[in-house]
């Protein structure tokens, strides 16, 4: 995250990758953050599953949508828009970055 990217709030997220695979494009792991807001724009292709907490995710000129335990979804490369943690979160993460 970066710095200039927070909007609210000190979310302060922390992760572990604990497999990788296709030469370094693929990652998965946990990841969890505290309450806070964040700017977002992704380059890569995310699968999220909600452990704990509740987030809301608004892409640009869309509706915000509501997450919580037990939700998954997809963030596609190029989505932007905002996180916003709104109770800590800890969610499974798969991240397929794109060819080098």
């Amino acid at each position: 995250m970066r710095p200039n990217a927070v909007l609210s709030g000190d979310p302060q997220p922390r992760f572990a990758v604990v497999a990788e695979g296709e030469q370094g494009r693929l990652s998965a792991g946990w990841w969890t953050a505290d309450i806070g807001s964040w700017q977002v724009r992704y380059d890569e292709w995310e699968f999220c599953h909600i452990l704990e907490g509740r987030a809301e995710l608004a892409e640009v000129g869309c509706p915000p949508v509501l997450a919580g335990p037990g939700d998954s979804f997809v963030l596609s490369a190029g989505f932007q828009g905002t996180w916003t943690v709104l109770e800590r979160l800890t969610k499974h993460f798969v991240i397929l970055n794109p060819p080098a």
